[in-house]
């Protein structure tokens, strides 16, 4: 049976900056936070375009963001890593 809990924030591009330094932390398990926006992120988490889903997390440490073009694609991508 899978354990990890996905806590799923619906994040605004202007305040996701904020939160990536207050939201987006390391968290005791089975617990996970992945931020989503609407549209496309740059390595730096500016905006890339408005097309497709962002989506923020930790992984191997470090806050990155994965580019998806639909949110299928995005909560796929968490159910198979949980």
């Amino acid at each position: 049976m899978k354990k990890t809990v996905w806590a799923i924030d619906p994040t605004g591009k202007f305040i996701l900056a904020e939160k990536l330094r207050t939201k987006l932390m390391s968290v005791p398990a089975p617990l996970k936070i992945a931020l989503i926006t609407r549209g496309k992120l740059k390595s730096d988490f500016d905006s890339l375009s408005d097309d497709g889903w962002g989506l923020v997390r930790f992984r191997t440490g470090n806050a990155a963001p994965e580019n998806f073009d639909d949110l299928d694609d995005v909560m796929q991508t968490l159910v198979n890593e949980s």
